[in-house]
């Protein structure tokens, strides 16, 4: 699984999952974070809380 939201580098992404899709039988699982807010400043705030 590449968590879209934890890791955001689209590079970075696209290099895992071709390696992981080259290496592996099984199919590729891509979490991705949807975050809902009344205003793009509400949805930052939110999303700026939640990276670690």
């Amino acid at each position: 699984m590449f968590a879209t939201h934890l890791n955001a580098d689209r590079q970075l992404m696209e290099n895992t999952l071709g390696a992981y899709s080259r290496l592996s039988v099984q199919r590729v699982l891509v979490a991705v974070q949807v975050v809902v807010a009344d205003s793009p400043m509400e949805a930052d705030l939110i999303v700026n809380g939640l990276r670690h």
